[in-house]
């Protein structure tokens, strides 16, 4: 029989404080989710560059001459059995990040950090 010697507690904690992050440290492919439970729009999420100290939008680092992040990220949508592709401007199947979905993105520089809005 085990016995405890004080009350057991068990805690959860769903909610993730905003803003929160995600690390891409390497250049190429690396499968994301959207932490938290809200919706995010694509464009509006912050890109940092932790080896410049610079910031942008999803959407500003798209229009750079010199672009961090490929910003059509790739997604599996299970309801339809199909690929789908997320893009800011509306151009491919989805413009809002959901927390339900993982996504493929494409860095070209190293040591970026996503900061969710």
């Amino acid at each position: 029989m085990l016995y405890l010697d004080q009350p057991l507690q068990f805690g959860y904690r769903g909610v993730v404080p905003y803003p929160a992050s995600v690390e891409l440290p390497e250049q190429g492919v690396t499968w994301i989710g959207i932490p938290g439970q809200e919706d995010v729009p694509q464009g509006d999420i912050l890109i940092d560059n932790n080896a410049t100290g610079e910031s942008r939008t999803v959407a500003e680092d798209a229009e750079s001459p010199s672009p961090w992040l490929n910003p059509n990220w790739v997604y599996y949508d299970n309801q339809n059995k199909t690929a789908k592709i997320l893009v800011y401007d509306g151009s491919g199947d989805d413009t809002i990040a959901h927390p339900w979905f993982m996504y493929r993105t494409w860095s070209f520089a190293e040591d970026l950090t996503l900061r969710m809005p």
